[in-house]
């Protein structure tokens, strides 16, 4: 798999080229504002001061919790608990006519979640970090959050199902367009993170060091 990136998975990918384009993953990010159990809405207030409302589904997981949670009442509960405490979160979701529909939320904690667009220079399997140029030269090295990165989703609302363990070894699951698990996911696939991979990292920073919560491609 050459340089792949072989992190603790938790994240959301979007493969533009697959389906229309309402199906294909956006992010905004902020914090929780409220949430609405009957309703099954989660509205996030972004940085600019706007408001964002997004509706959860059976097919809804949130990672950064306690436990990964999926289902409406699990996402209701994760996201309320998150709301009392003002937590940062990123939020993929995609365009279902006119509601936005959110496949993944990462919950980020109380640091505000910044975001940067480059291309990958440099994978580090040891460190678990990755490394890339912004469009203005400028180099940034991301950590791996503790409780994992990413979680990826493709246009068919399929994607990486079971992050890895806590060793780093890696994704260990993902499906493709059809919906059928590959066991492992890959540069063909579009999955994998490599010298040259354009993305756009969503992080946090703590002690000095960038933490990487989610990737977007």
């Amino acid at each position: 798999m050459r340089n792949a990136l072989l992190l603790t998975v938790v994240a959301v990918l979007a493969l533009s080229s697959v389906g229309y384009a309402e199906d294909v993953s956006q992010v905004f990010t902020g914090t929780v504002d409220k949430v609405d159990a009957d309703a099954k809405t989660v509205a996030v207030k972004t940085e600019d001061g706007t408001k964002k409302v997004a509706k959860f589904t059976e097919e809804t997981t949130v990672h950064g919790a306690k436990d990964v949670e999926k289902g409406t009442k699990a996402a209701a509960a994760a996201l309320a608990d998150a709301s009392k405490k003002g937590a940062h979160v990123v939020v993929h979701y995609t365009k279902k006519g006119s509601e936005e529909v959110v496949s993944d939320i990462k919950i980020c904690g109380d640091k505000t979640v910044h975001a940067v667009e480059g291309t990958v220079t440099k994978v580090d399997h040891t460190a678990k970090t990755v490394t890339i140029k912004a469009a203005d030269g400028t180099e940034h090295v991301f950590h791996e959050a503790k409780d994992g990165v990413l979680r990826a989703s493709d246009a068919s609302g399929h994607g990486i199902e079971k992050a890895a363990d806590a060793t780093g070894h890696g994704i260990e699951k993902a499906a493709d367009t059809a919906g059928d698990a590959v066991k492992t996911a890959s540069v063909d696939t579009g999955h994998a993170v490599e010298h040259g991979t354009k993305v756009t990292v969503y992080y946090t920073e703590d002690a000095g060091k960038k933490i990487a919560h989610a990737f977007h491609f």
